[in-house]
């Protein structure tokens, strides 16, 4: 999921826009460039209760992009030494704090609970 947390960073930083930056520190809607919409901002956290509320176990969080998204220099990242530099501290930034939480995005992986069994959460509990 994309990390409302980085959006102020990115802008500032890589794009230079300080105006925009300051705009997305409490904007309740984020642009979803892909789709050219506007999309509700939602933090990890949120998501994580979220997902606890379906029956999840607790989710582990990962950051995703803590770096490469601030190097305004996108040629760079195409020189295979570099980009193996890049790629070598970004897994070292994954499940670190602060990293993880400006992270360009966050992973969050949980495992179903056991407690019913496959076959009837799929069908129901109805044969």
């Amino acid at each position: 999921m994309p990390n409302p947390a980085s959006d102020p960073l990115i802008a500032a930083v890589r794009r230079g826009e300080l105006a925009e930056a300051i705009r997305l520190l409490d904007a309740p809607t984020r642009p979803a460039l892909t789709y050219n919409v506007e999309v509700d901002t939602i933090t990890a956290t949120e998501l994580a209760a979220d997902m606890i509320t379906a029956g999840l176990g607790r989710p582990v969080r990962y950051g995703v992009r803590a770096v490469c998204d601030l190097i305004s220099d996108d040629e760079a990242k195409h020189d295979p030494q570099f980009f193996g530099e890049l790629l070598r501290l970004e897994n070292l930034l994954a499940d670190r704090h602060p990293y993880l939480e400006t992270a360009r995005f966050a992973h969050l992986i949980a495992l179903k609970s056991e407690t019913t069994p496959v076959s009837q959460r799929s069908r129901g509990t109805a044969e």
